[in-house]
């Protein structure tokens, strides 16, 4: 994934008090960097609305804590755990972040720890490095995000490939040469064009012999669905053309009597 795209998932920078100001500066300067990987960052204190703004925030890459030493250590750990649990009812993946000026994760409660990604210091590393460990845990996550087959073939549209397996897939520049084609491609994107390839594409594996991100997609499909009641337990039916007859046909064939498809 380009950083180009990191502004679609920007960072949420909490600090536990609305007056916090002496991190200012070392702030300012990892957030300077994240920039330079094309991140940007929200920032809001733990105030009563945060919790809608993580709601409404629901695509943010990574939640950065901010400890101020002007909060009590009691008060401190309240507010710390409400916001790790506000942002874990609508994310269990996020990572989260704490920065803080001083050595303080001895003090925080072990429910708080065990959600915690990784521990900044902001006066022991440079702003660049601490960017560059934000930004790997935004990558990781990403990458987490998105399933086997979607991720393989966003992966490999990105890299603009020749079709030269399928002479007749090609990325949809026929509709270039035609002023209607063009206005199709301006509505529904080059993308939905580029991602239209062959069955025969290496890259992409094999439905056929379910191997590859097909393969994977597969059992990923398995143990999700493995304890809904209404699915064969004992195997997984993916219908790969627009034609539901071989799909349909292999349903009866495998399906015993009284069985429902989702």
């Amino acid at each position: 994934m380009n950083d180009v795209n990191n502004q679609q998932f920007p960072i949420l920078l909490v600090s536990l008090h609305e007056d916090a100001s002496a991190d200012d500066r070392a702030l300012e300067l990892v957030k300077q960097a994240l920039s330079s990987h094309n991140h940007y960052v929200l920032q809001t204190a733990a105030t009563n609305n945060l919790l809608d703004v993580i709601k409404h925030e629901i695509g943010i890459g990574c939640v950065i804590i901010h400890e101020c030493e002007s909060v009590a250590e009691a008060e401190r750990n309240r507010i710390i755990s409400r916001i790790i649990q506000g942002i874990r009812t609508y994310n269990s993946r996020i990572p989260i972040f704490f920065a803080a000026s001083r050595p303080i994760l001895g003090r925080l409660p072990t429910e708080v720890i065990k959600e915690i990604h990784e521990y900044i210091n902001i006066y022991e590393d440079t702003a660049r490095f601490i960017a560059g460990r934000i930004h790997l845990a935004i990558e990781h996550y990403r990458r987490g995000l998105l399933p086997p087959y979607f991720s393989a073939l966003k992966g490999y549209a990105s890299d603009s490939p020749y079709y030269w397996d399928c002479p007749g897939h090609q990325g949809g520049v026929a509709y270039l040469k035609h002023p209607v084609g063009r206005e199709f491609i301006n509505f529904f994107g080059e993308n939905i064009m580029r991602a239209d390839i062959g069955i025969a594409t290496p890259e992409m594996g094999d439905w056929l012999e379910h191997k590859g991100p097909p393969g994977e997609s597969e059992r990923r499909a398995a143990e999700i669905f493995w304890r809904r009641p209404h699915v064969l337990r004992d195997r997984r039916l993916f219908a790969v053309e627009p034609d539901r007859r071989p799909f349909a046909a292999a349903a009866r064939q495998n399906c015993a009597g009284g069985s429902q498809l989702p």
